[in-house]
Formats: C-alpha cells, structure tokens, sequence
C-alpha cells in the first residue's frame, strides 16, 4: 500500500487518487487482486507485489536503479559513504539526495540515530536482488570500502569488528571461503576473549558446512576452521558438539597424511574427553598425541602435550603423575627458549601443589609463572596466575589477600576483554566474600558472574553461580 501511494503521489501530486492505477498499468485495486498472474492455484501475494514493484522501479531515473541494485550488496542500513564506495563517481550529497527520493517512494527506509542512514524493506530487498543479477563487482567495492575503515585494534567490542564481519559475509557470497576465513582469523582471538563464542560457531560452520558441501578436504583452511569450531563449542560447555568437529578433523588430517594436524586433532579431543570427566579417554587421545610430536620431532607440541596430559592426571588426583609430566613439559620449553610455555608448566605445577595442599610451595610457582607472564607481555597469563595467587589464600583463610588477587586479576581480564574469566574473577571474589560472612556483596558478585555466563552461553559458569547464590 506504501509503494503505490508512492508511486501515486509521484506521479499525481495534484490528484493522487486510485483511479490513477491503471494509468500506471496497474488497474484499481480490484483489478491488481485478480490480475491473471495472481489468480489462480498458483495465487502468492507477492506476485501481485512484484507488480507494484516492477512499476516503482521502472519509474526511477537510471541512477536511482544503479543505486538501488549496488547497496543491495550490503547487510543492513548504509550510509550516503557506503552507498558512494558501491558507486564510485557520484558526489556523497547526490547521492544522499537520491537516496532520500528512494524514501518518498517507499523502496527505503530512513533511520535517524545521529546519523542519517537506509535500509531496505524485506521484500524489496529480495526484489532487488533479483533485477541485479550477477553482484560480484558491487561487492568487491564492499570490500574495498569496509576495508578501508576498518578499525585496527585494540578493539573493545564487538562493534569494533564490525567491518572484518562484513568482509566476511560478501567474500562468502561471492563463494570465496578462502578469504572469508582469513577475513575471520584477523579477529578470531578477539572473538575467543570476548566471549564471542555463538559467533564464532556461526561464521566457522557456514565455512565448514560449505567446504564439506564441494569436499575440500585438502583445503589446510577446513582443518582449521574445524577445529576453531570445536574450539568454540568447547567453550561453550558443548563438549560433544566440539568432540564431533575435532574428530571430522582427525578424520581429514588422517586421510590426506597430515601428522601435524592429526597430533593437534587428538590433542584437542582428549582436552575435550577431560573437560566430560572420561580421564582414561583424555590420556588416550593426549599419549597419541604425544607420540606424533615425538615421531615428527616437534618439540613445542610435545612439550604442550605433556601438559596437556599432566592436566588430565591433575583432574583425577595424580597428583605426583601430573607434577613429573609438568616438569617434563617446562624442560623442553627451557631448552627451546619457549618462555610462555615455561610460565604456563610452572602454573600448572602450581595448581598441582595448590590441590595436594602445599599451599606456600604453590605461591612461589604462580609467582614464578606470573614473572615471566609479565616479562613476555602475556597479560592473560598474568591474569591466570593473580587469580589462582587469589585461590591459595582463598584455601588458607586469608579472605583478605585473596580478595586483593581476585581484584587484581579482574583489572587485568577486563583490560584485555577476558569475558570468561572476568565472569571466573566475579565468582571467586564472590566466594572471598561470602565466607566472611559478608553475603549481599556475594550475592551481587555471583549476580554479575551469573550474567556474563548467560551472555557468553557458559552453562557451566552459569550453573556453578546459581549453586553458590543458593
């Protein structure tokens, strides 16, 4: 209705009356209903709106359609710029001129939130599609433009990447997944930190589900878009889900003689086998893993898979197994000058202590492992460590000093974007506080922790907080 009382008050002003439809070929609006191409079994409404549609459009002056048919490229509403870098040599106040023309006749939608932009409707979007056909011009200029004023980092939010995820949507419309994916890796990290985990499973499963569509298993990329897809449903507490896609990468690396790739893929399961609870499966997968890096002569993934595996025996109580693996694993990273590995063995030998008890023997290895975190720039590991500092004085009763840790720690996992331990922060000072008795700050800290968790889609988090509010 909108479209042809546009089309009506353009064309008479003076009388925009509907008598006037069958002047534009459209008949009165009985005649539209029952048109010939409407009626019938085959009856859609939207036959009798590509009708309307054809007329608008075949009205519009020939910039207008350019203009029309090249924003159709973009997801969203766009800008006057956005609209000139799709149409290159036409003036900004032209075009946002023509744009606003395209308003008053209703074939878009202007929106007005400190900045003037345009969408389309659902239905002309589609139609507009349509009329252009083939769009691979239009969306390399796209991406031109959005590369252009893409943020570099550090970047806070989501909106920060906003342009890298709109690269990613026109190179896999133009069918180009190779671009897409690295469009993707430029801020897979930031995505990992922030939490952005439903994202994440989102932008890498149109990747794997269209690779796995043309089979292009050779194709290093579906690896790896594989695993980053297990990855992210692992931090979503869906460790099935991460297994399925972390054994199709098995399946692949083994296939196409990929050791590499086959060592990592084991690693990753048994990672998952040990976040189910299933230890014997876990030191299955990782004694594989091991094996691999040995036979290849990596040294950095054999000394990563011993503490993997150290990890697995620290989750079942052995604690002496775990301490000698962890060991072994800050051994290899000394002799290939692999500092943040180092850091990250002697952490770990920390909570292996820290469990077993040996509270000041775990202090002096945290400390240690925070050293070199902050030597090397590792703000996450620093971060990691002044949070388990906070737990060993958590363990001893010194509420106090725990809490100094636990603040410490959460300064540094905001700074850096760290949603999931952010939330882990909120939890642990909420325990620092509640086992002071001091019950309405732990309410609101499990509160806080309890909605990052529900943010992020950390059900796991999420259930241990509505366990401790209780």
């Amino acid at each position: 209705m909108r479209l042809v009382a546009g089309l009506l008050k353009e064309g008479y002003s003076q009388d925009p009356d509907l008598s006037r439809l069958a002047d534009l070929g459209l008949g009165n609006l009985r005649q539209l209903l029952t048109h010939s191409q409407v009626a019938g079994i085959h009856r859609r409404e939207n036959v009798g709106m590509v009708l309307v549609l054809d007329a608008s459009f075949n009205r519009l002056n020939e910039l207008q359609k350019a203009l029309l048919l090249n924003i159709s490229v973009y997801r969203g509403a766009v800008d006057s710029a956005a609209a000139v870098a799709v149409l290159p040599g036409n003036s900004a106040a032209e075009i946002e001129g023509e744009l606003r023309n395209l308003v008053k006749r209703s074939l878009l939608v202007e929106k007005l939130n400190g900045k003037r932009r345009f969408e389309f409707q659902p239905v002309v979007l589609e139609y507009v599609r349509y009329q252009a056909g083939n769009q691979t011009e239009a969306h390399q200029r796209a991406i031109d433009y959005y590369r252009s004023i893409a943020k570099q980092p550090p970047w806070r939010t989501k909106d920060d990447i906003k342009e890298y995820l709109e690269i990613f949507d026109h190179f896999y419309q133009l069918q180009d997944y190779d671009s897409a994916f690295d469009s993707i890796q430029i801020c897979n990290d930031f995505l990992t930190l922030r939490g952005y985990y439903i994202d994440q499973v989102e932008l890498y499963g149109q990747l794997v589900s269209k690779w796995a569509e043309i089979g292009d298993r050779e194709n290093w990329n579906y690896g790896a878009s594989l695993t980053s897809l297990g990855n992210a449903y692992n931090s979503l507490g869906q460790y099935q889900q991460g297994i399925k896609f972390y054994q199709q990468s098995l399946d692949i690396a083994k296939e196409i003689g990929d050791r590499n790739t086959e060592g990592k893929s084991l690693g990753n399961l048994g990672n998952a086998y040990n976040s189910l609870g299933q230890y014997q499966q876990a030191i299955d997968f990782l004694q594989q893993s091991l094996n691999i890096a040995r036979e290849i002569g990596d040294r950095n993934s054999e000394g990563k898979s011993l503490m993997n595996l150290g990890i697995a025996y620290d989750s079942q109580g052995q604690y002496q197994k775990a301490i000698e693996l962890f060991q072994q694993s800050k051994q290899i990273a000394t002799e290939i000058g692999d500092r943040n590995g180092e850091g990250k063995s002697l952490g770990n030998l920390g909570l292996a202590y820290l469990y077993q008890g040996q509270y000041q023997k775990a202090i002096e290895l945290f400390q240690q492992s925070k050293q070199i975190a902050t030597e090397i720039g590792d703000r996450n590991t620093e971060g990691l460590c002044l949070m388990n500092l906070g737990n060993a004085y958590l363990f001893q009763g010194q509420y106090q000093q725990a809490i100094e840790f636990y603040q410490q720690s959460l300064e540094i996992k905001r700074e850096i974007g760290d949603r999931n331990s952010e939330g882990l922060c909120l939890m642990n000072l909420g325990l620092a506080y509640f086992y002071q008795g001091q019950y309405q700050e732990a309410i609101e800290l499990f509160q806080q922790s309890k909605q990052i968790a529900t943010e992020i889609g950390d059900r796991n988090t999420e259930g241990l907080c509505l366990m401790n509010l209780g």
